[in-house]
Formats: structure tokens, C-alpha cells, sequence
């Protein structure tokens, strides 16, 4: 339960250090008892005067506006109240303001890291296969299980065995001689392959020969493949198209039959519309006839006698001449007034007796005139869809026909490409056995861990590839399409300008088993570019540690982001349970900072070594050297209880018997490094040894520190307000080995053994191994100058957010003396790790 209680205190600590910062305290106007505190929380600062002897709280406000003028006035105002503390003079508040406000500067910012690169992917490429391969390394029986598959060749596995680098060998195999006529050429060409061979038997490794043999035999074969199929397709064609050529008729006819079934669908369409136009106006016409029959004339003019069958046009033309010879008389009136006699006609007149039958001319007219113009737009129309109807047949026609040129073509064309692929099966079949392939990537996921590239998995399907001149012979022919995987077989890096340029040239597997296609990949073929975004003085480009997915079929880019400053520096905040005892000077409470900083992030993968140490190097490790470089600050007493070293004091005596003052000091190496109050320095990494399958890996580090600790000379412990009376700095060389085990993204486990040398400049006091049974400063100053200590640490972590943001861990360490491990002290720490900010919302 107490353990449980101390996890849950560390994690809201944690929790509250990220949105509080302590700011650190003063004794108020010189008193040892009275303090003043300050901490800041998202822009607020908060200060409390409290009397540490009564344990009791004075005063406390708060600022929003932290300015020096506010601070005082807001100190002098509280201090009405608080009778007992003195003002300090305005020189000292403004000492005290100013001590509080520079403790910000040592604090970071929280900025967005910006882009560290971009990278973009090839939709489709190029990777070469292993048939026959056990996983990457290739072996002398993959070559001949490859040249024995050749079914029409003639090879003796006996003399492949016997001498492999013999070209006599491959005497009997035309790929390898080529194929052109000129018997002078082949030599030439088989020369060349003679060279390649001498060329590949002084490669180191022996397992790197069989590999590139593979694959010189096996390019030397597509070539072969390819070449025999264009010499066959050539003879084929001669007097003839070829099926591109033909290809190209077929497709200037196509797109002249769309054009003009286009153009017909145009015709039809128009004609259609003329019809309906034609259909519109003779209805019109038929409905002018109707409402012309309706019209009845109910008074007629004297002299007229009209029977009620008269013909409706003659009827109509009839009142017609009496208007315009109404209109004429009208006009002679206005010209020629006459007197208006009995008997004499007007056209007032005939309007007032006939005005009835006059408006109905009228509209009858209008009638007329519309019903006469619609027979001429009728034979118009008509006219229109007679030459239409023409082009239309004469287009339908010159469909007809190319539709037969076409079927023609098609036929001709399908017997061109059976006649190749029948004269080209045997290559074709060939080509199956060759090692290029098309890869097209579906997913591609990476991991970005400390600088590396720490995992790249791509995801797709192969099939065999087929150069463009000849891909359209092949079409009858089926390709097996493989769903495939590539993965990197050691971390790549990419924190320099050079990782990145020579990333490219790293070949990554797919590795099925044996007696299966293995696939290989250069990483150049599936990334196209890569762009470092420059920013001042940056010369790290490694991105933030995370993982990222790329859908191909969304988006063939990524962008890569920098860590935000919040990230740069790690804090770990922790307590020793054996510092639960007041009286043990372990600390109770310890903070380290520390930053891994990428330096050399090559990995040398399946390193040549010298045969009788082969047994050490793992055929699927991989290692590095200088990878990192790690500053480190580590501060272990942060309580004031033990916190000083009391040096054992030897007393001499005078003949009277009497303690001669003062006495010699003496020190033992493993205290000072016990009472140690805070260490600065650095980690260079010197080799690491990295087993991908194992989950592990070992590091060996060097490293120097320098570290201050304080003492006294007398047993009083001194208060807490007064200085140390002595102090000693120690310079600290120190190499350590390391086994990192990574379980999981979530949990993880490291085991360590290292020495360090502590060695202190000896100022008015003497260090040696012990103090053990000693009283006698002659004694002890006898004994060996051994300032050696051996370290073991065995740690496990938790970490509680994603990536790596927050990480709960216990530790264990055991110092001791070196070669007695009896005279030791142990560290039982448990704390969180997190990183070291300022919050800025």
C-alpha cells in the first residue's frame, strides 16, 4: 500500500508541475525563520510568507500582473497585518523581486518544433526476388538450384561444386555469352562475365559472394529473356506494321467513328426537334380554321345579300374591301369636308350602324394573316429535315464502314499478337524465372525513435516485371500477383545531411522463408525525394519520435515535425525509499535532466570479422559506434536533512597524551560519492550492439562528470541558513556497460554495470578506499589511493502516456567499493519521468 501511495504522490506531482513552477525562496529581511516563497501557474504568481519555526502561514496574494511596483505595494499592504515582520528598505524588496522574476529564465518554452523534412513515395518500382534464398544470405546451393531450373541449358552441378569461379562452368549457358550474331561479340560479352566473376570472389564476406553471383547470373538471364523476345517480335513484323503501329490505326479510327456517331446523335436529335417545330404548327393551323368558322356577321350593310355557306375566306375578303373602301372615304372626308346629309355614307356612320361587325373584321383579319404565314414555315422546316435526312444516311454509311475497317483491324491485330506470343511463349515462361518484379506499395508505415529511422514496414503487391516495349506481347500471358511485406533489418539513420542522402542506398527485405521468393528493396526506388527544411544553425534533422502511417492510395507524401521544446529536455523526478530514514544520507528527493543527443547514427550491418570471433556477431545484429552523446545534471539532495559529509577526524597526541588541534581528515571514495550534492557532465556512447529479434541491445558508454560534495569538520550539524564550512569537487571518469530490453512500446527493462572514478581534490583532508576499524591517520593513510567504485543498476518503466511523454520507473543501484563489494550503499528509487517546460497556453 505504501508503495502504491508513493506511485500515485509521484504521478500528481507530475500532474502539477506542469502547470506549477517553483520559483524558489528567501529568508524575508535577513530572518532565519521567516521565508518567502514564490511559484508561478499559467501567468499567475503566487507569493506566501510563512514562519517555518511555528509552522505557520503569515501572508499570501497573487499577481496577474507581475510588475515590480505591484509586487511592493502588494508586500506593504499585507504587512499592516503582520506586526511582527519588519519592512524591508525598497532596495531589498527590489532585490528580492528581481531574484524571483530572473528564476524564469531558466525554464522553457513550449513552441512547435516546425518541420523538420518531407518525403515523398513512388506509387510503382522496381525490387528484385531470391528464388530458392534462405532469407537475405544467399548460398552457394540457391545459385546452382537456380542454374539446374534452367531446364534447356546443360549444367554439371558436379564441377559447379568442384570450382564455382570457373568460367568454364557456365560454357554451356547462351545467357551468359549474349545473343548477338558476332561470334567477336560474345566473347567479348562473355569476357566481361569472366572479369565480373574474378571480380566477385575477393568479396568479404563469403555469404555477400553467393549474393551478388546470384544476382549477376540473374540479370544477365532477363537480359537474355528480353532480347530474345524483341529479336522475335522484329522478325515477325518485317513487311508489316508492328502491333503498336497497328495499335495506333485502331485508336485514329476509333476516335473517328466517336466523332461521327457523335455527330449522327447531333442529326437525329435536330431532326427530332424539327419534327415536334413542324407537328406545333400545323395543329396551329388547324385551330386558326376553327376559330375562323365561328365568326357570325348579325347586320349587314344594305345591298348586301350573303348566304350562311359562303365560303369563310370570300366571306372574310368580302368585309375586308368594305374596310379599307370605309378607310378610304374617311380620308377623303378629312381632305374634302362635305355637309352630312341625309343619304350621304361616312365611315362615322358606318361605325356607329356596323361598329360591331368592323372589330370582327378586324380580329378575322389578323387571323388571315397569321394563318397564311404558317404554310411557308411549314415547307421550310420541311426542306431543312429533307438535307438533314441526307447527311445523316451519309454518315451512317461511312460508320458502317469503318466499324468493318475496324473489325478487320481488331482481327488482324489479335492474330499479330497470337503468332508472337506463340513464337515467344518459351521466353515469355522464361521471364517467370527472372528476379525483377513491380512492386506497387499500398501502406507504408514508419517509426521515428532517438534520431533513427527505428522501422519502416511497406505493404503491396508484386508480380514479375515486363520491360514497357514489350509489356503488350505479354498480355495473354498471367502474371501471379504476391502480397508482399518489406522490413529494414537494423535502424537507418536519419539525423545528418548525409544519413539522409545515403538513405537511399539502403536495401530493405521481404523475407518468405526458404524455398520461397525473398524480395529486396532499395529504399532510393521507393522514396523519390527528400526534402530537410533549413532553419539557423540547425544541423540535427531528425524528426520527433513517433510513428506515422502513409496511405498510398490518399496521399504519396508526409511531413515530418521537430519534438516542440517541451520535449528537448527529459526531467526525471524520483525518490530514494532507503532516504526515508532520516538518519541515512541517501536523498529523499533527487532530480537528473538529461538530453540524448544523435551524433554517428550509422549501423554497420553484418560486420566482417576475423573467423575465430565470428561466434560473437549474431548474423541479424547490427552495430554502431559513437550514437549518442548525453548531457546529464543530476542533483541528489534537494531536502536539507543529512545533507553534509562529517569526515572522520583523526586526533593525534602530544607525549603528554594530550589531542594535538587539529586533527587530520580523512574520507573514504565510496562517501563522497554518497554525500554528493549535485554532478554535471556527459555520456559519449562508444559502441552499441543492436539484436532486432532478441529485442535487445548493449551499449558501452564513457563518460565524465564533475561533481561537487559538502562537509563539515566538526559533529554539529550546521543550520540551514548558514553555509557549509568545507566543500570538495571530484572529477568523475566512468565506462559502463548496458542491456536494454524493449518489451513493449509500454514497458521496457535495462541492466547496468559500470565504474567510476571518483577523484576529489583533497583539500584539507585525505580520501582513501575505508575508514573500516581505523584510528590511526597513518594507518589509514597507508592504504590504497583507490578511488574506483562499481556501479550495478537494475531498472523497469512504465511508460503512462504515448510517446514516451511521461514514464513512471523504479531503479535499483548498489555502489561499492571496488574489489569489496561489502563496504557499498544501495539507492531503491522510484519516480516519473517528464519533460522539463514551461507551460504556455
Amino acid at each position: 500500500m505504501f508503495l502504491l501511495g508513493m506511485i500515485n504522490m509521484f504521478i500528481i506531482f507530475q500532474v502539477q508541475s506542469q502547470n506549477e513552477r517553483n520559483l524558489g525562496k528567501i529568508h524575508f529581511n535577513g530572518s532565519p525563520d521567516i521565508i518567502l516563497s514564490a511559484t508561478e501557474s499559467n501567468g499567475a504568481f503566487t507569493y506566501v510568507l510563512e514562519n517555518e519555526s511555528e509552522k505557520s502561514e503569515l501572508f499570501t496574494f497573487t499577481l496577474y500582473d507581475n510588475s515590480y511596483e505591484n509586487f511592493r505595494t502588494a508586500v506593504k499592504q499585507k504587512l499592516i497585518d503582520v506586526q511582527s515582520v519588519a519592512e524591508p528598505t525598497p532596495e531589498i524588496l527590489n532585490r528580492y523581486f528581481f531574484y524571483f522574476q530572473n528564476q524564469t529564465h531558466f525554464q522553457v518554452l513550449e513552441k512547435p518544433g516546425g518541420l523538420a523534412m518531407k518525403m515523398d513515395f513512388n506509387d510503382t518500382l522496381v525490387v528484385y526476388g531470391f528464388k530458392y534464398a534462405n532469407l537475405s544470405h544467399v548460398k552457394k546451393k540457391d545459385v546452382a538450384n537456380f542454374l539446374a531450373s534452367l531446364e534447356y541449358q546443360n549444367f554439371d552441378p558436379a564441377n559447379f561444386d568442384e570450382n564455382p569461379w570457373d568460367p568454364a562452368v557456365y560454357s554451356n549457358f547462351i545467357f551468359l555469352k549474349g545473343i548477338k550474331a558476332g561470334v567477336n561479340e560474345k566473347e567479348l560479352t562473355f569476357k566481361a562475365f569472366e572479369y565480373k566473376l574474378s571480380e566477385i570472389e575477393k568479396f568479404k564476406p563469403h555469404s555477400l559472394r553467393w549474393s551478388e553471383l546470384y544476382k549477376e547470373i540473374q540479370y544477365r538471364y532477363y537480359l537474355f529473356t528480353i532480347r530474345g523476345i524483341e529479336e522475335k517480335v522484329e522478325t515477325i513484323r518485317k513487311g508489316g506494321k508492328s502491333i503498336s503501329e497497328k495499335k495506333l490505326d485502331i485508336s485514329i479510327l476509333k476516335k473517328e467513328v466517336d466523332g461521327l456517331v457523335l455527330k449522327e446523335t447531333m442529326l437525329i436529335d435536330t431532326i427530332a426537334i424539327l419534327a415536334n417545330s413542324v407537328r406545333a404548327l400545323e395543329i396551329e393551323k388547324v385551330l386558326y380554321s376553327k376559330e375562323n368558322t365561328s365568326i357570325k356577321i348579325w347586320t349587314l350593310p344594305e345591298g348586301f345579300s350573303l348566304a350562311d355557306t359562303i365560303d369563310q375566306k370570300e366571306y372574310i375578303q368580302k368585309f375586308s374591301n368594305i374596310l379599307t373602301r370605309a378607310n378610304q372615304i374617311d380620308s377623303s372626308v378629312h381632305v374634302n369636308p362635305i355637309p352630312n346629309l341625309d343619304g350621304n355614307l361616312s365611315k362615322s356612320d358606318l361605325e356607329s350602324k356596323y361598329g360591331e361587325n368592323l372589330r370582327i373584321l378586324e380580329s378575322a383579319q389578323a387571323s388571315l394573316d397569321r394563318f397564311n404565314a404558317i404554310d411557308p414555315k411549314i415547307r421550310e422546316l420541311k426542306d431543312i429535315m429533307a438535307r438533314m435526312d441526307v447527311i445523316l444516311e451519309s454518315s451512317q454509311f461511312r460508320i458502317n464502314e469503318i466499324r468493318d475497317s475496324l473489325k478487320s483491324e481488331n482481327e488482324n491485330l489479335k492474330n499479330l499478337e497470337e503468332k508472337i506470343q506463340d513464337s515467344i511463349k518459351v521466353q515469355i515462361e522464361a521471364l517467370k524465372k527472372s528476379n525483377k518484379f513491380n512492386f506497387v506499395p499500398t501502406t507504408i508505415q514508419i517509426e521515428i525513435n532517438r534520431g533513427y529511422l527505428e522501422n519502416i514496414v511497406i505493404e503491396g503487391d508484386a508480380f514479375t516485371y515486363v520491360e514497357p516495349a514489350i509489356a503488350s506481347f505479354a498480355d495473354g500471358v498471367s502474371f501471379s500477383k504476391t502480397k508482399i511485406k518489406f522490413v529494414n533489418d537494423y535502424p537507418l539513420g536519419i539525423s545528418s545531411k548525409l544519413d539522409i542522402e545515403k538513405l537511399g542506398e539502403i536495401k530493405i527485405y521481404s523475407r518468405n522463408g526458404d524455398g520461397q521468393i525473398n524480395f529486396e528493396m532499395r529504399l532510393g526506388n521507393l522514396i523519390s525525394n527528400i526534402v530537410e527544411i533549413l532553419a539557423l544553425d540547425r544541423t540535427d534533422y531528425s524528426p520527433k519520435d513517433s510513428a506515422y502511417t502513409i496511405k498510398m492510395k490518399e496521399s504519396s507524401s508526409i511531413d515530418f515535425p521537430k519534438p516542440n521544446s517541451k520535449e528537448i529536455l527529459q526531467m526525471k523526478v524520483f525518490s530514494d525509499f532507503i532516504g526515508l530514514n532520516e538518519e541515512n544520507p541517501n536523498g529523499l528527493i533527487q532530480l537528473e535532466i538529461d538530453k540524448e543527443i544523435p551524433l554517428v547514427t550509422k549501423r554497420i550491418a553484418q560486420p566482417y570479422v576475423w573467423r575465430p570471433f565470428r561466434w560473437a556477431i549474431n548474423k541479424y545484429g547490427n552495430i554502431g559506434y559513437f550514437n549518442f552523446f548525453k548531457p546529464k545534471f543530476v542533483l541528489s539532495k534537494v531536502e536539507d536533512n543529512n545533507r553534509y559529509l562529517h569526515p572522520k577526524e583523526f586526533i593525534e597526541y602530544d607525549e603528554a597524551g594530550k589531542p594535538i588541534p587539529p586533527g587530520n581528515l580523512g574520507v573514504t571514495t565510496l562517501d563522497l560519492k554518497l554525500y554528493e550534492r549535485f554532478v554535471i557532465g556527459t555520456e559519449l556512447n562508444l559502441l552499441l550492439y543492436n539484436i532486432p529479434y532478441g529485442k535487445s541491445t548493449f551499449l558501452i558508454n564513457a563518460g565524465m562528470h564533475f561533481g561537487r560534495t559538502d562537509f563539515v569538520s566538526y559533529d554539529t550539524i550546521p543550520e540551514i541558513t548558514i553555509k557549509p564550512r568545507e566543500y570538495t569537487n571530484t572529477y568523475q571518469p566512468s565506462i559502463e556497460g548496458l542491456w536494454r530490453i524493449s518489451g513493449d512500446e509500454r514497458y521496457g527493462f535495462e541492466f547496468a554495470y559500470g565504474v567510476n572514478w571518483v577523484i576529489s581534490d583533497q583539500q584539507n583532508f585525505t580520501q582513501r578506499s575505508n575508514t573500516f576499524g581505523i584510528d590511526n591517520f597513518k594507518d589509514f593513510k597507508d592504504l590504497d589511493k583507490q578511488y574506483a567504485i562499481q556501479r550495478v543498476t537494475l531498472l523497469a518503466y512504465l511508460n503512462v502516456n504515448q510517446n514516451r511523454e511521461g514514464r513512471l520507473f523504479f531503479r535499483y543501484r548498489s555502489n561499492s567499493q571496488w574489489r569489496f563489494f561489502k563496504n557499498n550503499y544501495s539507492q531503491l528509487q522510484i519516480g516519473y519521468t517528464t519533460s522539463l517546460t514551461k507551460r504556455v497556453d
